[in-house]
């Protein structure tokens, strides 16, 4: 496989990607990136090549395309090509959370930034409607022509990383059978929330801010409420939750029962909320794929 076979924007993404897994080595002494020297391994093993001497001789064949993307070292005139020994020495140095934590933390950047844009968009649209002059109108659409644009190539890129991404990959196809959980939704799941399928169900829903918390003095017996967690998470997992109570006939029965019991909207609402992301978490954990059922309500 050559790099010309490599789409061009995926394997830009992938070397942004990397430039965030921390550097293992000493400052003395280092001459090319980490990021060149993981991209070259993986470019590799994308072609079922393990040796790192083959490595260094297709990085060597490849060297003109190869530098578009990566940066190398130029000394005494002539550009250097990482050799073998060096391949070795990060591989055996560099963990393989670093690499986890790193592809998470990117895709997690893009998935903040989007929710950035569309807050700004947003925002446009409102003063496009209460625009008078025809210059504002035009000022405002063609902001919101770029807004449409940047938002559409950070919703390419970030399907690219989950897609190119086995393990999240698999969890996405996951979290979507449920009927309620879109795309935006699993992706600030899977980058936001990279513990879930880890925790047990207290644990998820504290972590997500949607676990409830007394409010007891004495002999007094206060209401409970929710407090701290993930905005961004419990913000995404709210909208699935909203069109999961109409099109998903489990959570939709779920929310019925609780209406009827006489709770309040909101608080059946929460309920919902803290129900989804544990059976979610179970999926993810069991890797089982969604089905409707009968639920059990909450007390």
């Amino acid at each position: 496989m050559s790099p010309s076979q490599t789409k061009a924007p995926s394997l830009r993404l992938f070397v942004e990607c990397l430039k965030k897994v921390p550097n293992p080595r000493s400052k003395h002494g280092t001459y090319h990136p980490i990021c060149t020297i993981l991209a070259l391994v993986f470019l590799r093993l994308l072609d079922n090549k393990t040796s790192l001497a083959e490595i260094e001789r297709w990085t060597k064949l490849h060297f003109t395309q190869l530098k578009k993307f990566l940066r190398f070292r130029y000394k005494n005139k002539r550009w250097q090509v990482p050799h073998a020994i060096t391949f070795a020495r990060i591989l055996r140095e560099l963990p393989l959370a670093d690499l986890q934590n790193a592809f998470a933390e990117f895709v997690n950047d893009l998935v903040t930034r989007r929710q950035q844009l569309m807050s700004m968009r947003t925002q446009e649209t409102n003063r496009l409607h209460s625009a008078r002059q025809k210059g504002i109108k035009k000022s405002i659409e063609k902001i919101l022509k770029t807004f449409d644009e940047r938002i559409a190539a950070i919703d390419s890129s970030i399907e690219t990383m989950i897609a190119e991404h086995p393990d999240w990959n698999e969890k996405d196809k996951i979290l979507q059978s449920v009927l309620g959980v879109g795309a935006k939704t699993s992706q600030v799941f899977l980058s936001a929330l990279p513990e879930l399928g880890t925790l047990n169900r207290q644990e998820i829903t504290a972590l997500v801010g949607v676990a409830p918390f007394c409010r007891d003095s004495g002999t007094k017996s206060g209401s409970r409420s929710i407090k701290g967690g993930r905005a961004d998470v419990r913000a995404a997992l709210f909208m699935a939750v909203f069109n999961a109570i109409k099109w998903n006939k489990t959570f939709k029965k779920f929310f019925d029962q609780l209406i009827a019991r006489g709770k309040k909207y909101k608080v059946a609402l929460v309920a919902i909320m803290r129900k989804l992301i544990a059976v979610l978490n179970v999926m993810i954990k069991t890797k089982t794929y969604w089905k409707e059922q009968n639920i059990p309500a909450e007390k």
